[in-house]
């Protein structure tokens, strides 16, 4: 499996009938005045294909939310299952989950990871930034 996309959003979307993502708003970084801070939503979106050679048994996508000390804000996953791939097309996911209302206790680095069974695929990060003025 390989990851295609892993982004924070503020909105995404899949057309029922292509399949075809649409995301807005990529950030990477939130500004606030206080801590602990409420984000009051975003969208955390992925997409993962099939190689070839994957074998087509059950499989768990997840996602982990944590702080740079390891801090766990969440975790998520969704089983989802390979179809035999037709004429060397590789099949591709979608994930999408929307987020209301997380606490990110201080300011600094958050690091989103994605995994399939358990073995990490990539990760990207958002900072949360309180302003000094």
């Amino acid at each position: 499996m390989k990851l295609k996309i892993l982004a924070i959003a503020d909105y995404a979307r899949e057309d029922g009938i292509s399949r075809k993502l649409d995301i807005l708003g990529i950030f990477s970084r939130i500004y606030t005045s206080k801590f602990p801070a409420i984000h009051s939503r975003m969208v955390i979106v992925a997409k993962v294909e099939a190689e070839l050679g994957d074998d087509t048994e059950p499989k768990d996508f997840s996602v982990t939310f944590a702080d740079q000390d390891g801090l766990k804000l969440l975790e998520i996953s969704a089983p989802f299952k390979i179809p035999h791939g037709e004429q060397g097309i590789r099949p591709d996911f979608n994930f999408i989950w929307e987020l209301n209302g997380l606490e990110f206790p201080h300011a600094g680095h958050y690091q989103l990871q994605a995994n399939i069974d358990g073995k990490e695929l990539g990760t990207t990060s958002i900072e949360l930034i309180q302003p000094t003025n």
